[in-house]
């Protein structure tokens, strides 16, 4: 399972990664984390057919540039 995290500021970023590594421990799902600083980014991963698909994404609503909702 990949996991993506879009938040233009790395604190942020990382109460997610731990809520998300709170929910994984104790349980048997093989997962990983993708971080992103902006909605571009996101959108230029996923554009990349080479990249892994990702199964559930964290989105910040208020960012610089594109937001969580564009």
């Amino acid at each position: 399972m990949l996991i993506g995290i879009c938040d233009d500021v790395q604190i942020e970023r990382g109460k997610i990664y731990n809520l998300c590594e709170e929910f994984f421990r104790g349980n048997d799902i093989i997962h990983e984390y993708k971080e992103f600083t902006c909605g571009e980014e996101v959108l230029e991963y996923c554009n990349n057919k080479k990249n892994t698909r990702i199964d559930l994404l964290y989105l910040d609503v208020e960012m610089k540039g594109m937001s969580g909702l564009e």
